[in-house]
């Protein structure tokens, strides 16, 4: 597949099963290195407290968002449910990530899943993009699921789709894993950090190789 020419060197995308840390770590990682700027992706699904427009995720409507369909090098759909005045309703949310956002900087960092991530690398070729897979067994995923409100239901029900849905992934994928069991996550932001510095070293390596060839 042909890849496109864009800005960033090196993608590093954080994947895994839901209520594994992949945000936990993500922020981590921006305070901790200057260098790596994040991938911000667009969805219709709403603001959770604590969230802020432009920071966690770009919040647009369905309409808006069918407007920029062209716009977006992946596109992923979630069905879910949630709770609206005490009542259990089905919800479609839909992210994206817009070309403008592959622009940004040399060295980008973004969540996706195994589906975002096949489209990513599609779009920007095997050599930029960098897969780090986030575990945890999932008995700890379902109780800091249900720890953040979660409906039980529904948090089985996405841990058994979330199963499902990286097993391909994890059978043809040549990926860093880096396991965030409970009390580790110290470590498995040191653990990611050092992924994201071996790769931009060696990206400056070949620029310092290629210069004194000249």
């Amino acid at each position: 597949i042909m890849s496109r020419n864009v800005k960033a060197k090196k993608i590093f995308a954080l994947l895994g099963y839901s209520s594994v840390g992949k945000d936990t770590i993500l922020k981590q990682v921006l305070k901790d290195m200057d260098d790596v700027k994040p991938i911000i992706s667009t969805t219709t699904r709403p603001m959770r407290k604590g969230e802020t427009e432009g920071v966690e995720y770009y919040f647009i409507d369905d309409v808006e968002f069918f407007r920029r369909g062209t716009d977006f090098v992946e596109q992923r759909i979630y069905h879910t449910k949630v709770k609206e005045n005490g009542v259990e309703k089905d919800a479609t949310w839909r992210y994206g990530i817009e070309r403008a956002e592959l622009e940004k900087d040399d060295y980008l960092i973004v969540i996706v899943d195994s589906v975002g991530y096949k489209e990513l690398k599609n779009y920007v070729g095997n050599g930029k993009i960098v897969p780090i897979f986030i575990s945890a067994p999932q008995e700890e995923l379902k109780a800091r699921a249900l720890a953040r409100g979660d409906l039980e239901a529904e948090v089985d029900r996405r841990l058994k789709d979330d199963y499902e849905r990286f097993m391909d992934f994890r059978v043809r994928t040549v990926y860093h894993e880096v396991k965030n069991t409970n009390g580790r996550l110290e470590e498995a932001i040191k653990e990611v950090e050092n992924i994201i510095t071996k790769h931009i070293n060696e990206v400056k390596e070949i620029k310092c190789k290629t210069k004194r060839k000249k």
